[in-house]
């Protein structure tokens, strides 16, 4: 295990758990192959709202998320 930062509390939360560890997902497309995406590039297209709605909504924590522009530009209908 990785040395703590001073914040973290002795016995952890709820127990040994690793600061260090990964507990967010990743994006992917509509193939399930993992992919970057530019968030500007997306505002530009679909709108900063519908963007933050359809990450927010989109999965639960630690899942991965399949984004593509079809579910953004639903969200973006949505939201305006």
């Amino acid at each position: 295990m990785a040395e703590r930062p001073a914040w973290w509390p002795e016995g952890g939360f709820g127990g040994d758990t690793d600061p260090t560890a990964e507990t967010s997902g990743g994006l992917q497309d509509s193939h399930g192959h993992e992919v970057v995406v530019d968030p500007l590039g997306v505002i530009e297209a679909q709108g900063c709202d519908a963007l933050r709605f359809t990450l927010a909504t989109g999965t639960a924590a630690g899942q991965d998320l399949n984004l593509n522009m079809d579910r953004l530009a639903s969200n973006r209908n949505f939201t305006n």
